[in-house]
């Protein structure tokens, strides 16, 4: 893929995230994902996209592997909010009734509506960070895109 090429589809990677556009966001950054494999710059967008559409484990997984393979700060203060806001759905309301090994379904249902589309509540509405780290990680990746094209 031509750098300038991978450079407009994270831009607009990146504005349909704050569009709220959160399945299409995550197509461009599959294509760019195919075109530069394992890269902490498309990886980590990708994996916000993830919790936004409710996919939390994919999401955790690509976390993971930043965490332990890139050491990526982002990725690793992520993962703990995530992990955090998950054991929040998980603990048993005294005042309510509770499903056998965790939250009732309405508790579920409550959490995945205060936010957007089954994202994790205590992560959404943060669109200003993702809009720095995207433009830190366009700025990384356009460092990336000319170290290759330069060879």
């Amino acid at each position: 893929m031509e750098r300038h090429i991978a450079q407009n589809k994270f831009g607009q990677a990146d504005l349909l995230f704050q569009q709220g556009r959160f399945d299409e966001s995550l197509s461009l950054l599959d294509e760019l994902d195919q075109a530069f494999p394992n890269s902490p710059n498309v990886m980590f967008p990708r994996a916000r996209c993830l919790l936004e559409i409710g996919e939390t484990n994919e999401a955790l997984d690509i976390l993971d592997e930043l965490a332990l393979q890139h050491q990526h700060q982002e990725a690793i203060e992520l993962k703990s909010e995530v992990a955090d806001a998950l054991i929040t759905l998980t603990q048993p309301v005294q005042s309510e009734a509770r499903h056998r090994d965790g939250p009732t379904p309405d508790q579920v249902k409550a959490a995945r509506s205060s936010s957007h589309a089954g994202s994790v509540p205590e992560i959404t509405g943060n669109r200003i960070v993702f809009v720095v780290v995207g433009l830190g990680l366009l700025i990384v990746l356009l460092g990336i895109v000319l170290v290759v094209v330069a060879q």
